[in-house]
């Protein structure tokens, strides 16, 4: 289901940039609702996810240790731009 939603987000951008203010993009102008819808699963995923047993401490070191490192280029990539 995020997988629709996150769809819903981009073909509003994309009929907005190639037919801005047509009822294609008016059609498609729920992309507020899709990234709600996104941010919503997202969360319930993040805490369907997480295994009961795990420590909270571990658990947010995994989630560091998954997070981070792209986080990182991604910043060092701004930063260079």
């Amino acid at each position: 289901m995020r997988f629709y939603a996150a769809l819903i987000v981009v073909i509003m951008h994309a009929t907005h940039m190639l037919h801005p203010g047509e009822l294609v993009t008016r059609a498609f102008g729920m992309g507020a609702v899709g990234v709600s819808f996104f941010f919503i699963l997202s969360g319930f995923v993040l805490t369907w996810s997480r295994k009961s047993s795990l420590p909270n401490r571990k658990f947010y070191q995994n989630r560091f240790a998954r997070i981070f490192p792209l986080h990182f280029l991604t910043w060092i990539a701004a930063g260079a731009l």
